[in-house]
């Protein structure tokens, strides 16, 4: 009787048959590491895992304690159908791209961002191309004959657009509306100008962070 034919032999066969698989994933992912510290321009190849058809590279936080934390991962395969590079973090991680000069994204198709909040923070913003996006803006700010002029919203928060403007009186040719800003507090206002006898009516929304 020979070791292979008892169960205990079988199940030692099982054991060094899940090593030396192990250790040929470790081996793979030791030359690839290699391969990009000594900046040799080799092609990264990790060993796919758990059978998702996607390869893994982990990363850990510092050894605060014994049991070190996944911060995140680079995976690279098959994702639904396409060849897919995916940067991820953690539940409990943040994913940080920063750098001094500048951050450049490229797609040949369409870029999709999907999260619950998104907030922007630059000192310019300069768009390319078309944009679509549903706009926020007030409700109505209304300015009739023998009123002041009506305040609006600060120009560093919206911009104003007339929407409507009309007398009572046909043809009144003095009938006009002005949109401007108050240099003194830095927000639209919004007046209108017409004939003493007409009551006229303006009204103005505003656009943007409103």
């Amino acid at each position: 009787m020979t070791l292979t034919d008892t169960s205990y032999g079988k199940k030692v066969e099982k054991k060094i048959k899940r090593l030396e698989h192990e250790v040929k994933q470790l081996s793979v992912a030791l030359e690839a590491l290699t391969a990009l510290c000594e900046s040799k321009g080799v092609k990264a190849r990790f060993p796919e895992m758990e059978h998702t058809g996607l390869s893994n590279l982990f990363f850990t936080t510092p050894l605060e304690s014994n049991t070190p934390t996944e911060a995140g991962a680079v995976k690279a395969g098959e994702f639904a159908g396409h060849k897919t590079l995916q940067v991820s973090a953690s539940n409990d991680a943040h994913l940080i791209l920063s750098t001094q000069v500048g951050l450049y994204m490229k797609a040949g198709r369409h870029i999709s961002i999907h999260t619950p909040a998104m907030h922007v923070e630059t000192s310019k913003l300069d768009i390319d191309g078309e944009l679509a996006a549903k706009p926020a803006y007030t409700q109505a700010f209304t300015w009739r004959s023998g009123m002041a002029p009506v305040r609006l919203v600060h120009h560093r928060l919206g911009l104003p657009v007339l929407t409507r403007l009309e007398s009572k009186q046909k043809n009144n040719s003095s009938l006009g509306a002005h949109l401007y800003i108050d240099e003194r507090d830095g927000y639209w206002y919004l007046r209108g100008k017409s004939d003493e006898a007409c009551q006229a009516v303006a009204e103005a929304v505003c656009f943007g962070r409103v």
